[in-house]
């Protein structure tokens, strides 16, 4: 099964497209690219657990729209967070200034290697607020070493 959220909209689908070579993971978030194809990942997941630990650290859920049979025998449903994921700094943030005092900390991706990343969440709004830093900000991008960066992703995948 793989899902794909599109802004916050999720498609699930089958192993089918995956063995197909079609997606590299399971549990696929993309990125909202505003009104334009949505081509990078922003998380994804080998595992129905890693997915729900995501959706259960920042305490949103989804929810299933439509279901798609097709004559390949793949399923898609089509769903929606509950939650729309925003990320203000598109190159990343250089100090912790720049964040709301009312923020959490997450280890996560940025420049490809795992660090401290935040969240803030907004229930009026319906909208979490992701914050990655800025590679090249050496007072807040410290990844961590080869070792631990493999054990992270395997327990909790790729956001």
């Amino acid at each position: 099964m793989v899902i794909i959220m599109k802004g916050n909209k999720i498609f699930i689908v089958k192993d089918v497209f995956r063995n197909n070579g079609r997606f590299r993971s399971k549990y696929i978030i993309m990125r909202d690219t505003h009104n334009s194809l949505p081509i990078f990942y922003f998380a994804e997941f080998d595992s129905k657990e890693q997915f729900d630990t995501f959706l259960n650290t920042l305490n949103i859920d989804y929810e299933i729209d439509e279901i798609h049979n097709q004559d390949t025998q793949d399923e898609i449903i089509v769903g929606h967070l509950t939650y729309k994921i925003e990320s203000p700094f598109s190159a990343g943030f250089w100090d912790l200034n720049q964040l709301p005092q009312s923020r959490s900390l997450i280890k996560a991706l940025s420049g490809g290697s795992i660090v401290d990343c935040y969240f803030s969440k907004d229930d009026k709004k319906k909208v979490i607020v992701w914050y990655r830093p800025n590679p090249n900000a050496k007072n807040v991008y410290v990844p961590l070493d080869a070792e631990k960066h493999i054990a992270h992703q395997k327990i909790y995948g790729c956001y």
